[in-house]
């Protein structure tokens, strides 16, 4: 019974070894109509986002969603609210558009690959001070 099961264990773990899809000829700046779609909304919201980035209540979370990094600086509810709206959209479009570059570069088998690529990118835009969360799910300032 044993060696079956050392088995099955040895072609999962391989298989999720090789299961990590090369992303090489993936183009992360896809122009194709639905990208720019995507971009162009996100860029509408920027400005938005940026008055709470500043002063650390939303920041960028390991798997490349924007969250709320300090609730209690949120204050009234309706701040909650707005901050929430606008994380719901930005999210949205994160998850579109990472589906959008997979779809462009007919590799909707990377889409893991890619989610990872792009919150690296993510991680590299956010300025220093906004909050990031690191691997252990901590929140701390950019360097």
């Amino acid at each position: 019974m044993k060696k079956p099961l050392a088995l099955i264990a040895a072609l999962l773990l391989s298989s999720s070894v090789l299961a990590a899809a090369d992303i090489s000829n993936v183009k992360l700046d896809a122009n194709d109509p639905m990208s720019v779609v995507i971009k162009h909304s996100m860029q509408q919201r920027v400005s938005r986002l940026v008055k709470f980035y500043e002063p650390g209540v939303i920041g960028l979370a390991n798997n490349g969603d924007v969250a709320i990094s300090a609730p209690e600086r949120l204050g009234k509810v309706a701040t909650r609210q707005i901050v929430e709206k606008l994380i719901d959209a930005e999210n949205s479009d994160r998850l579109a558009l990472i589906a959008a570059i997979a779809k462009h570069a007919n590799r909707n088998d990377a889409i893991p690959e890619i989610r990872a690529a792009m919150t690296k990118r993510w991680a590299a835009e956010m300025k220093s001070g906004w909050m990031i969360q690191d691997e252990q799910g901590n929140w701390v300032k950019k360097p």
